[in-house]
């Protein structure tokens, strides 16, 4: 204790000498009715703790009040045993007697008001000195007769226990009410018992910070009978009925997800750093990487955890830091030795708040009333939860203190510490008042989620129609502080506060509210910047630095970027390149749930036992599309596989060189893929047994897509058309790259209703008659591709007839039949019944007159497939002859309409003219000639001026 307060302090008591007198020598106690209210008696003390007298013009007083130790008002005596408080007042020089009274009660059960003193001394500075601030120390905190352990509680609770013990008195006396009651009393002692010591204009406005609003509520509870004040002001509230310390590290996880949510909402600032933009699965996988791949991950190389990594993040998990955080945990997953020196950086200067051992501290003052008023369950017939249960919330969350299940929950154990309830506990007050109230509350509150101030508004308004609650926008714990503003001094909760105080209806001024720092992620800001290389070591919060070329490193690259680089290789190479570098790359390719295309075309029997053991033997399960050449392979692969959900997410499968008469266990497998929606076979085997393989396709129930290319067979298959399959395929998309007789696709098409696209390399006339009548339809089908082969238009239309009623697009050649040349026959089938038809592309290879061309035989032909029918649907025709040295025998071609060559130029005339030389020099010069020279006059030009040698082949151009 400062002399000049034992000097005050003495005098003070000088006129309260009979009392004393009769107290110390315990003679009589005679009763009290009340506690004696004194006359203030202030003298001039430090206004900071280290001796600073003065800063500004601003001073500071001090005074030291007696109050009970037991606020029992039957029960006052002149004997009661006392405590002292400190309380203490900052003031500009001369404005003492006529300022406003601002009383600050700060956060936390057991924190000093000497913790006050820089923002006290800045509030009375900016205002002018029309605000001074007073605070009181709690009762047994700091400078109000301080009862705490003489060794760390926390460190060496047992080594406290004799001291607990010989002050369990004041320790269950120590309560929220008769804290309440001590600024009661103060309250009267500066003020007057009826304000007798301030002028009538002179305001008297409470402000508490979060466990202070606490004290507030209680001191509200006791005097509503007798109200004191002009005004009350809550940051960051913790409601009487809805608080419980038990789920801080629930409440704190809360936010740390909110802040990812709200990185993934700014796309170029954080989000666009991680794959797919998806910094939530990013925080996940950091979980699961380091949690159970501990040995290899990137906290143990740097001989830490999550644990100790959510214990850290929980410091800076306040608005001016917090932006750190996604950059942290990209960081750990890229884990490059940047990053590691980032993290070393991180690790060794995030440290605790103080606060055990802290000047004026008492975590004893603080845990006795905590787990008092703030552990217990809100239902009294509810449990304490166990401290494994406990310290199971906190191991499951992204950041926690771990304060509760390490230090709160063992010291409640023994039962030592707490105090009785009273009639105040868990209540609100029940007399309506008019006092305004003022409740400040972040949106991004880490300690006290919005549900909580939202109910302690909905039931204090109930009892008070002055109460306004303003929530305030990426805003943490202590609204006040916890608000600062883009290129502004000072912060927004603040400016709210002093407005609300100086307003003569006190009606506070929200303006500031659009003006609150948004969350600079992308470290862009001076403030980020600073901030990033007190924590990082670096400005740049990112570390997507160039190199001197001015191209960014490939490890700095975001995984969403290098994922694509993977596309472009083989999966299996792109692990062999980049597996060892660092564990970033490592985990990409193994841990990630991302799908991933195996390609082993070309692969000996010995690689891919090799690539099976070191990788696709745990990775099948992620395998989206799987290409294989080699037969051995084939069988190699699916021999492996034992269990039937190794390839569930299998979706394209290409297999070449296969033998489809041996693989009938190979289909039935193919069966159980759920997923399998397109499937490629390349068969070498000659006389493959088709029954087998269309039994087997249709029962594939998820696919959409296939494509048969097979040799073509020398014998008719008799047997399919005496096959009946059980089911109906889902096949939507039909290649057969090979012969198929005609009858034979009439046999399988039934068992394709969902078709919509058919390509057949070539239909061949087979056996019996072919029915001019269907008895299924295929209302799906749009897009035919066919080449028919010994087919006549007869045979052939009822085909059209019966399943094209849908059809949009057409591409057919035919052969030897000039009835497919009938330009009037085409015209009334594809009017009557192929409506839709947009694209009709025809080539047909015939002799096509009995004598030799001549141009007017050529002019009739064209002319009868140049009628308004095909004119203004933009189908367009022209022949050539086939063969030089045979002048009757031809081609006779659709070619593209002219729509199609206007997107053709406007295509290529962007390009420029060495490129599209460059371009000519690939194709035949004549093929150049008919594509480009038409187009305009700039590719005519190109073609007429070129220097570049060509090479002309007339053997297939036409005479005429």
């Amino acid at each position: 204790m400062h002399c000049p307060i034992v000097k005050w302090y003495l005098l003070s008591t000088i006129f309260l000498f009979d009392i004393s007198l009769n107290f110390i020598n315990c003679q009589t106690c005679t009763p009290l009715n009340t506690w004696p209210i004194i006359k203030p008696n202030w003298s001039n003390c430090s206004v900071l703790s280290d001796g600073t007298f003065t800063i500004n013009n601003i001073h500071a007083e001090c005074m030291l009040l007696n109050v009970p130790i037991h606020w029992n008002l039957s029960n006052l005596t002149t004997c009661t045993e006392t405590i002292q408080i400190y309380v203490k007042r900052y003031f500009l020089l001369g404005y003492e007697h006529i300022s406003h009274h601002l009383w600050r009660i700060p956060g936390g059960g057991g924190i000093p008001v000497s913790s006050l003193e820089f923002e006290a001394v800045t509030v009375v500075g900016a205002l002018n000195g029309s605000v001074s601030v007073y605070v009181t120390d709690k009762r047994s905190v700091g400078e109000s007769s301080r009862l705490e352990c003489p060794t760390s509680i926390v460190q060496n609770f047992t080594g406290c226990l004799s001291f607990i013990k010989e002050n369990e008195y004041r320790l269950k006396q120590n309560t929220y009410t008769n804290t309440a009651h001590d600024l009661e009393y103060v309250l009267n002692v500066v003020m007057g018992k009826n304000r007798e010591n301030l002028k009538t204009n002179q305001r008297v406005i409470l402000m508490g910070s979060s466990q202070g609003t606490y004290l507030l509520q209680r001191y509200l509870h006791v005097t509503q009978e007798s109200e004191q004040v002009d005004a009350v002001i809550f940051d960051s509230v913790l409601p009487p009925d809805t608080t419980r310390l038990v789920y801080g590290d629930k409440y704190l996880n809360y936010i740390f997800l909110d802040l990812f949510t709200r990185c993934s909402q700014d796309q170029q600032g954080c989000a666009k750093y991680f794959e797919d933009n998806n910094p939530l699965r990013a925080l996940y996988t950091y979980k699961m990487n380091e949690d159970f791949f501990d040995n290899s991950s990137c906290l143990y190389l740097l001989k830490t955890n999550t644990t100790e990594l959510a214990n850290k993040m929980s410091f800076i998990l306040f608005p001016e830091a917090m932006q750190l955080l996604p950059a942290l945990i990209y960081r750990i997953n890229r884990c490059n030795q940047d990053d590691q020196n980032v993290l070393k950086n991180f690790l060794n200067v995030t440290q605790p708040p103080e606060q055990d051992g802290a000047i004026g501290y008492s975590i004893l003052v603080e845990l006795n009333n905590n787990l008092a008023e703030l552990w217990s369950p809100l239902n009294l017939e509810e449990k304490n939860p166990t401290c494994e249960y406990l310290k199971g919330i906190s191991s499951n969350t992204f950041t926690s203190t771990n304060v509760m299940p390490d230090i709160y929950c063992e010291i409640e154990k023994t039962k030592i510490l707490g105090y009785p309830t009273d009639q105040y506990y868990r209540k609100y007050p029940t007399k309506k008042t008019n006092i305004p109230m003022l409740l400040l509350h972040g949106d991004m509150d880490q300690a006290l989620p919005l549900s909580i101030p939202r109910n302690f508004f909905k039931q204090y308004s109930m009892i008070n129609p002055n109460f306004i609650y303003i929530e305030m926008p990426r805003t943490g714990h202590t609204a006040l502080g916890g608000s600062p503003m883009v290129d502004e001094e000072g912060t927004c909760g603040w400016n709210i506060a002093v407005s609300f105080m100086l307003s003569p209806t006190f009606e506070p001024d929200r303006s500031c509210l659009k003006k609150i720092s948004p969350i600079d992620f992308a470290g862009t800001t001076t403030k980020a910047k600073q901030i990033a290389i007190q924590y990082f070591g670096t400005d740049n919060i990112w570390v997507l630095k160039m190199n001197q070329n001015g191209c960014t490193n490939f490890e700095d690259l975001s995984n969403e970027i290098i994922y694509e680089i993977f596309d472009f290789l083989d999966t299996y190479q792109a692990y062999e390149i980049f597996s060892n570098l660092n564990i970033r790359f490592r985990n990409l390719l193994t841990l990630s749930d991302l799908s991933i295309n195996v390609n082993i075309f070309n692969i000996s029997k010995l690689s891919f036992e090799q690539h099976y053991e070191q990788f696709f033997k745990y990775n099948t399960h992620r395998i989206h599309s799987l290409y294989i050449s080699n037969p051995i392979v084939i069988d190699l692969i699916f021999a492996s596989i034992k269990n039937d959900i190794l390839l569930t997410r299998l979706r394209i499968l290409c297999l070449k060189n296969i033998d489809l008469n041996d693989c009938k266990d190979f289909f039935d497998y193919l069966v159980l893929l759920p997923q399998l929606s397109t499937l490629i076979i390349y068969s070498y085997k000659k006389d493959c047994d088709r029954i087998i393989i269309y039994d087997k396709l249709f029962r594939l129930p998820a696919l959409k897509y296939c494509k048969l290319s097979l040799n073509d067979s020398s014998n008719f298959p008799w047997e399919v058309f005496s096959t009946a399959y059980d089911t109906v395929s889902p096949i939507e998309h039909l290649i057969i790259d090979c012969n198929v007789y005609f009858n034979e696709l009439l046999h399988i098409l039934p068992y394709v209703p969902h078709l919509r696209r058919l390509s057949i390399k070539s239909l061949t006339s087979s056996y019996g008659q072919v029915p001019h009548k269907f008895s299924f339809t295929l209302n799906n089908l749009t897009h035919v591709s066919i080449e028919l082969h010994l087919i006549n238009f007869d045979q052939f239309q009822p085909f059209m007839t019966n399943l094209f009623k849908n059809l949009q697009v057409l591409y057919i050649s035919t052969s030897m039949d000039n009835e497919y040349i009938n330009a009037q026959r085409w015209e009334d089938l594809i009017a009557t019944h192929m409506p839709h038809l947009r694209i009709f592309d025809i080539q047909h290879k015939t002799s096509l007159f009995n004598n030799i061309i001549n141009g007017e035989t050529c002019r009739d032909l064209m002319n009868r497939f140049a009628t308004l029918f095909w004119t203004k649907r933009k189908w367009f025709f022209t022949h050539q002859l086939y063969y030089l040295e045979r002048s009757n025998y031809g081609v006779f071609y659709s070619i593209q309409p002219y729509s199609l060559l206007k997107e053709f130029v406007t295509c290529f005339e962007d390009l420029s003219d060495e490129l599209i030389y460059e371009i000519f020099e690939l194709l035949k010069f004549d093929h150049v000639y008919k594509a480009f020279y038409s187009l305009n006059a700039r590719f005519y030009n190109l073609i007429v001026n070129s220097t570049v040698p060509i090479e002309i082949n007339l053997s297939s151009i036409s005479i005429l």
